[in-house]
This record gives C-alpha cells, structure tokens and sequence, in this order.
C-alpha cells in the first residue's frame, strides 16, 4: 500500500491515510521520543494525526463537500472498529464543571468508544446518502 505507485490515490485521500496511520500508530512502538512529557513517539505521532482527524469530522460533519469520498467513509468505518486512544477524544478547551467534571473522570474507555463508534456508523449512512452510493461497493 505505501508503495510509490500507490502514493497519488494515498494522497487523494488524506482522511483514509490519516486514519490508517493513526490505527498503525496505536498498535506499532516507534521507540522512545525526544518529549519529556510524552515518551513514545508512536503516541506523539497518533495524538498529531487525531487532532487533525477530529478538525476534518467537524468540518464534514458542517456540510463540508471536498471530503465526500469513499474513501472518507472507509476511514470512518476504520476508526470505528480501531478508534484512537480515549485520551485523545476528550476537549480539553472546554472547562467542565459540576457533574460534568466528575463524570469525565470517571467516564470507561469502553463507553467512549462504543459512542464513537456508533456517531461514526451514523455520519457513514448519512454519508452514503450524499454520496448516493447506498451500499454500493467501490471498484
């Protein structure tokens, strides 16, 4: 697949690529990094393309068009059966306070990635809709 034939239909899909590094990066140790804070350079890395990911979803999910591909929707369908690291899906931005501070702590992994599966499912059948392919697999 990383073969530089493959590069230009990789490069037509940067949203199906980021997925598919982010999944390697998850189960693949790079060895250590130079981050103090952060000593595996495969988190580093997963964290990087997982911010970038949930910039793109916020953007299909606003009715961005450039994005409406297949292979957009295989990386959805990807990240839905390996999501990333639960530390990489909370907003840190957002102060969350009362109850809502308290459920995060103690919010399952488990739970997170069961929701993140199922809001993935859903923007992948919406998807399709737009896209007009209805199940119709891609040659």
């Amino acid at each position: 697949m990383f073969q530089p034939a493959y590069f230009g239909a990789l490069l037509r899909e940067p949203i199906l690529l980021a997925a598919m590094i982010a999944t390697a990066a998850r189960f693949l140790d790079l060895g250590l990094s130079f981050d103090m804070n952060e000593p595996s350079r495969s988190r580093i890395i997963q964290g990087k393309i997982v911010a970038w990911l949930l910039q793109r979803i916020g953007f299909i999910t606003m009715g961005e068009t450039s994005s409406r591909t297949i292979g957009t929707v295989e990386a959805f369908l990807i990240l839905s059966e390996w999501p990333p690291r639960a530390q990489y899906l909370f907003d840190s931005v957002v102060p969350q306070t009362g109850a809502a501070a308290s459920s995060s702590k103690d919010t399952n992994p488990c739970k997170v990635y069961d929701d993140l599966s199922w809001t993935l499912i859903g923007l992948v059948s919406s998807k399709d809709r737009w896209e007009g392919t209805d199940g119709r697999r891609s040659a």
